[in-house]
C-alpha cells in the first residue's frame, strides 16, 4: 500500500476509534462501530488523556495543586506504579507527601514503600500491569525489580542537578530528556514520566508539536513511510490529524504518537487474522453483551 492509501488509512482509524468513544459517552447502544476489529479487539483512545489510566492518575495520583518536587515523585511513581489496586495500597499505607526535602524520601517514604510491596510480593499478588509485563519473582542483580524502581524514583527526585532542569525545560521534549540523563531511564519511560508530571498542572512544559517517539509508535511510522525518516512522517501525520481528525485539530504531538501505536496493533492485528494466527484472548473487547451472559 502506497503512503498516501496508508495515511488514509491511518486518519480512518484515529477518526473511527473516537468516534467510538464519542458514541459511548452519548448512551448509544453497543455496538458502537461497523468495523469488527475495533468492536471485537481492546484499543485505547486516540486522545491519550481520556484513556482508563490517564483518568486514573488523575483521579488517584494527582489530587489538587503541588509543588513541582511533590508533582514529579507522584507522576514518576505512578508511571511504575500504575496498577489501580497497587496504586490505592500503597497510598492507603504510606503518606506519599508527608516529606519536605528530596532525602526524607530515601530515610522515610522508601522503606514504608518496601513494606507494601514486599506483603503483595508475598502474597502473590500482582504489583504491575500487563505494561511492563514483570513476572513477580523477576530480579535485578538479587533485589526484587519492585525495590529497584522505588529506589530509580527516590534517586529521580533526589538529583537535585536533574529536577532543577525538569522544572525549568521549555517544552515537554526538552524535560523528558533531561530525565534520560538518569541511568536506566530510556525515552519512553522518561516521556510517560514527562507527560504525567504536566498533568498535574505544576509545569509550565509547551507541547511544541515533538515527541519521543515509542517503539509501537515507531512501528506505526515505518508502515507510513518505511521508517526512511520518522521526524518528516511524523510531522506528516501530526499535520494529517490537525486537518483530518476528531475534534477540529485538537489532536496533539502526545496524541498522534499515541494513536501511531494504536494504529499498529490494528494493523498488526489484522494481518494476524488474515494469517489464521491466534489472537490472545486479552486483547478480546468484553462488550456489554458478553457481560450480561456471564453476570447472568
Amino acid at each position: 500500500m502506497g503512503q498516501r492509501k496508508q495515511m488514509q488509512s491511518f486518519i480512518k482509524f484515529v477518526n473511527e476509534r473516537h468516534a467510538i468513544y464519542e458514541r459511548r459517552q452519548r448512551g448509544d447502544p453497543y455496538p458502537w462501530t461497523r468495523d469488527l476489529l475495533l468492536r471485537k479487539y481492546k484499543f485505547c483512545n486516540v486522545f491519550r488523556h481520556l484513556d482508563r489510566g490517564s483518568q486514573d492518575f488523575l483521579k488517584l495520583a494527582a489530587p489538587g495543586n503541588m509543588d513541582p518536587l511533590h508533582a514529579l515523585f507522584r507522576a514518576t511513581l505512578w508511571t511504575v506504579f500504575n496498577k489501580k489496586k497497587t496504586w490505592q495500597r500503597l497510598a492507603a499505607a504510606v503518606d506519599l507527601d508527608k516529606w519536605n526535602k528530596p532525602s526524607d524520601i530515601k530515610r522515610k517514604i522508601a522503606p514504608m514503600l518496601y513494606d507494601v510491596v514486599d506483603t503483595l510480593r508475598n502474597k502473590d499478588i500482582a504489583v504491575f500491569t500487563n505494561i511492563y509485563c514483570r513476572p513477580q519473582s523477576w530480579q535485578h542483580h538479587g533485589i526484587p525489580v519492585s525495590k529497584v524502581v522505588i529506589n530509580l524514583v527516590t534517586e529521580l527526585v533526589s538529583n537535585m542537578d536533574i529536577t532543577d532542569k525538569f522544572i525549568n525545560a521549555k517544552t515537554l521534549i526538552d524535560a523528558a530528556l533531561v530525565l534520560t540523563e538518569i541511568y536506566s531511564i530510556g525515552p519512553f519511560f522518561a516521556w510517560q514520566i514527562t507527560i504525567n508530571a504536566w498533568w498535574t498542572k505544576a509545569f509550565q512544559f509547551h507541547d511544541d508539536d515533538r515527541a519521543l517517539i515509542g517503539r509501537g509508535s515507531l512501528a506505526g511510522l515505518r508502515l507510513l513511510d518505511g521508517g526512511k525518516d520518522k521526524h518528516r512522517i511524523f510531522a506528516q501525520a501530526l499535520h494529517a490529524c490537525k486537518k483530518h481528525g476528531p475534534q477540529h485539530g485538537a489532536m496533539r504531538a502526545i496524541d498522534v504518537e499515541h494513536a501511531l501505536c494504536e494504529w499498529n496493533k490494528y494493523v498488526n492485528l489484522q494481518e494476524q487474522i488474515r494469517c489464521g494466527k491466534k489472537i490472545r484472548t486479552d486483547r478480546l473487547y468484553k462488550s456489554p453483551e458478553w457481560i450480561q451472559i456471564d453476570g447472568a
